[in-house]
């Protein structure tokens, strides 16, 4: 009996346990289903959503073309279409549609006529698909221009005036000013080959910019037009979608799509309906709501009204997420009342599905990861392309101030000049500081490999900051390298130099005296590698210990205030992190308030193949040469007595003028003279000007080449050197390629009666012989910049405005000593320029350098315009220093050719 009772209870435990099971998997089943749909719901909603909202967008950067212009050409258009439209799939064919009245009607299709040089006559389409003369009406609204991906059917001329519920939705545009939506339009006549085909309308109106349309009657009376982009929503059947190929949404699976819209009071009323493909019939908005179905519906936002998007599913979408586990479950529990077996293999069955589910739902947040991080990178790209945009002005407004400053005015006006240059400066740092924040997002910069010198590398970009140091007062530059580190490094010099400007620019920045001070040594070494760890240390004020930790955050700064003190993106700091994360290094900040603060970061580079020494000539001549110099600042001390006994020349260094002087003296008394004197310009207790007076006052030291250090200071005009006898200035930091040039110069300087100082050293450009010069260039204004800059030069400039008309010039006279091509030009770019004018030069057997000039500053833009065969890039905005630069290193190639 015992027995019985056990078993009784087991069984009614099982029963128990059986049924409780099969309604909880029954009803997790039912929520997995409903889970699913509002998915997949939401997914064509917001597919649908931002498809009307993004037409919307086109429609009112087209409107806003023709408002800001007083005319625009039709090659204005379709070029602004191809940027910006006529890539999105949906987009079918854009239109810009005028408004004529009605007594205007025969002159507008007599001027578009000779404007678009073919017939042009209003029209309009009947019920049966013809084409007909348009009726006369009080205003037209005809597409004047039309730009499509394919053209099939909508015809230059169509007035929209005859389609009634377009221009009432135009009309309602026109009042309040934004742009609607026009649903379900059939495109005429290819609509009656494809009748499941649906379009809609998003229709913006433009104005006059020179009239108010504050109110709806002066927007009406500002009107001048709409911009209309026909776009398509419709899913074609699975039959259709097989023979037309890919659409950009996919396919509804037992779904039912409906849109219907509410105005006001007014009933719904049914936009668009995209039925699955087992669906018999189309249901009214009443039926929709009552629907014995899972439904969702989500409200789609217009200007003007509200679009329900809602979705059924069909007995099928259930039908096919039906699976047969609870009723599995209920029988082999049923069976595990006799037995315990088969409930074991059930909790089996259920592990198993609980697996796939979570391995389903793995993959699905993989992809919804994937997507984020798609999003991300479209943002960043995008936000290059509009720093691309903006670098194009940014060329003609540094470029007039570059010409400007060039005449002659007044002191107050020069000072507005140099204002405004200042602020047209920092925007552009600005706008490179934002594009390089965006290709680091975008993941598509890369590190550059080119073989440079170290010490001349950190020199000059030390130099770039050496006025700015000089305006603080009290402010030092220096540097020091470790004299084991090997002169000739691998790696991408100019990302190493931005580094080193953020750093130094943000010390300089906060810091008003005392010292800021670059170090370089050796980290670790290979046979092929070498890690360096540079500092940069100043004496400013410090950073609070609670901001060191997001200093290198985006958008972050040390003090708030700063924005408005200093100013700045918060963005420097940030982008040199992820440089030194790119170059296989660290950074890292070690800060004391009251004390001052201290960058460090690491570098990997690989070891260049020759030596400073062995790739210097006049290294060579200084062997064994005898240098007096005289600085106040010990690092520089140190750095000159380093340098010159690497380069094997005796040197004496001292702090001030007066050690100098005494050097001098004591020389004298031994009957002993230097080969060269180093002057720093500006010493506590005697500058070096005047130390270099009282050498001269040395009877037997008249003729001894004199060298002045400048710290940020205004170098001397020629008078004063040959007055003084100074053969060379050189600005601080020093690049040791200067000074060695400089000494060598100084050496072989031999004075002649008559003759001033530094004549006798050869010039370091070789003079400006003019060069005949083709500038491919369809922007005025850089036009004008870049022909005054070269004119400046003595260059002779001939102007094409285009691609095409840059070949036809060159054809028609091939002689020119160099091209300037820009890329992006109406009718030919330059890349097709390039390649017609390099197989012109093929036949003649002639080479002419042709230079890029060009806004993109993205990844690959110099590799693409190099692999185009040509000679070189120029990114704008093109300085006046980097073209003059460029056209001299070319000068250089063409004379050295010409000579063998």
């Amino acid at each position: 009996m015992a027995r019985w009772w056990i078993a009784g209870i087991v069984g009614l435990v099982t029963l128990a346990l059986t049924f409780t099971s099969w309604n909880w998997l029954t009803h997790s089943e039912q929520e997995t289903v409903e889970r699913e749909f509002e998915r997949d719901a939401e997914t064509f909603i917001g597919l649908f959503d931002r498809t009307f909202g993004e037409r919307e967008k086109i429609a009112k950067s087209v409107a806003d073309l023709f408002s800001g212009f007083d005319r625009v050409e039709r090659h204005e258009f379709e070029t602004y279409l191809e940027l910006f439209a006529l890539d999105d799939p949906q987009v079918e064919s854009v239109h810009w549609v005028p408004r004529i009245p009605g007594d205007e009607r025969r002159r507008y299709e007599t001027e578009a006529a000779e404007q678009l040089e073919r017939p042009h006559r209003l029209v309009e389409l009947t019920a049966d698909g013809q084409w007909i003369e348009a009726t006369e009406r009080v205003v037209h609204y005809p597409t004047h221009f039309f730009g499509a991906r394919r053209d099939d059917g909508w015809l230059e001329g169509f007035d929209w005036a005859s389609k009634p519920r377009v221009l009432d939705r135009m009309l309602h545009a026109r009042d309040i000013g934004e742009p609607v939506l026009v649903e379900t339009i059939e495109r005429f006549p290819t609509a009656l080959e494809h009748p499941w085909r649906r379009y809609f309308l998003a229709v913006a109106p433009a104005y006059d910019p020179h009239q108010p349309t504050e109110t709806k009657r002066q927007r009406r009376d500002a009107l001048v037009g709409f911009a209309l982009v026909v776009a398509q929503t419709t899913i074609p059947p699975p039959e259709v979608a097989a023979e037309e190929g890919d659409f950009p949404f996919p396919l509804p699976e037992a779904l039912d799509v409906y849109f219907v819209a509410q105005r006001d009071e007014q009933p719904e009323r049914l936009v668009h309906a995209i039925p699955a493909a087992h669906s018999l019939e189309v249901w009214r908005p009443d039926e929709i709501r009552d629907a014995d179905q899972l439904m969702h519906s989500s409200i789609i936002g217009t200007n003007d009204e509200v679009w329900i998007a809602r979705v059924v599913s069909t007995p099928e979408y259930i039908e096919e997420r039906h699976s047969p586990t609870p009723m599995i479950l209920l029988i082999v529990s049923l069976l595990a009342f006799f037995g315990i077996t088969g409930f074991v293999f059930l909790l089996i069955g259920q592990t198993r599905r609980v697996q796939h589910l979570v391995e389903r739902r793995t993959r699905e947040l993989r992809k919804a990861r994937q997507e984020a991080l798609e999003s991300t990178r479209a943002k960043s790209d995008f936000l290059a392309n509009m720093s691309h945009e903006i670098r194009t002005p940014m060329n003609g407004i540094l470029g007039m101030h570059e010409l400007l400053r060039q005449t002659d005015m007044k002191q107050n006006q020069r000072e507005y000049v140099r204002l405004a240059e200042e602020s047209a400066e920092g925007l552009l740092e600005l706008i490179n500081d934002i594009l390089d924040f965006s290709k680091i997002e975008a993941r598509t910069l890369q590190l550059n490999h080119t073989e440079f010198l170290l010490a001349d590398t950190v020199s000059e970009t030390l130099q770039t900051m050496a006025l700015r140091a000089a305006q603080k007062g009290d402010l030092d530059l220096t540097y020091h390298i470790d004299e084991d580190i090997p002169a000739t490094l691998i790696g991408d010099p100019d990302r190493l130099r931005q580094i080193l400007i953020n750093l130094v620019g943000n010390a300089v920045k906060f810091t008003d005296k005392g010292e800021i001070a670059v170090t370089v040594d050796i980290s670790d070494r290979a046979d092929d590698e070498i890690r360096l760890q540079f500092a940069v240390s100043d004496t400013g004020k410090g950073i609070p210990p609670e901001k060191q930790e997001v200093i290198f955050e985006a958008f972050r700064q040390a003090d708030p205030s700063t924005t408005r003190r200093h100013g700045g993106t918060g963005l420097g700091l940030t982008i040199a992190s992820q440089l030194v994360d790119l170059m296989d290094g660290k950074i890292c900040l070690e800060s004391e308030m009251g004390k001052g603060s201290t960058f460090y970061f690491t570098a990997r580079f690989e070891i260049g193949t020759e030596s400073y020494a062995e790739t210097s000539d006049r290294i060579r001549e200084l062997d064994g040469a005898t240098v007096l110099a005289a600085d106040d600042n010990r690092t520089n001390r140190k750095f000159l007595k380093e340098m010159l006994a690497r380069w094997r020349v005796e040197s004496t260094v001292v702090a001030n003028g007066r050690q100098l002087l005494k050097s001098v003296d004591d020389l004298r008394e031994r009957d002993e003279r230097c080969d060269v004197v180093l002057l720093d310009v500006d010493m506590p207790d005697m500058t070096g000007i005047e130390v270099a007076r009282r050498i001269r006052q040395r009877t037997d030291w008249e003729d001894v080449p004199l060298i002045l250090l400048l710290s940020g200071r205004v170098a001397l005009d020629p008078e004063e050197m040959s007055e003084l006898g100074i053969v060379r200035q050189l600005l601080k930091p020093i690049r040791p390629s200067s000074l060695v040039e400089a000494i060598s110069g100084a050496l072989r300087f031999k004075p002649e009666p008559g003759k001033e100082p530094g004549a006798g050293e050869p010039s370091e450009d070789g003079g400006h012989t003019p060069m005949r010069v083709l500038l491919a260039e369809d922007n005025p204004v850089n036009q004008k910049v870049t022909s005054e800059l070269l004119d400046a030069r003595g260059h002779d400039v001939v102007v094409a405005n285009d691609g095409k008309q840059a070949v036809d010039t060159y054809k028609e006279d091939p002689h020119f000593d160099l091209v300037l091509m820009d890329i992006q030009m109406p009718k030919m770019d330059g890349y097709e320029a390039t390649a017609h004018i390099r197989q012109l030069q093929h036949a003649a057997d002639e080479y002419v350098p042709i230079i890029a000039l060009t806004a993109h500053a993205m990844k690959g833009d110099r590799e693409r315009a190099l692999k185009a065969d040509m000679d070189d890039y120029l990114s704008k905005p093109v300085t006046a220093d980097n073209l003059y630069a460029t056209i001299e290193k070319y000068r250089k190639r063409s004379t050295s050719d010409g000579s063998d």
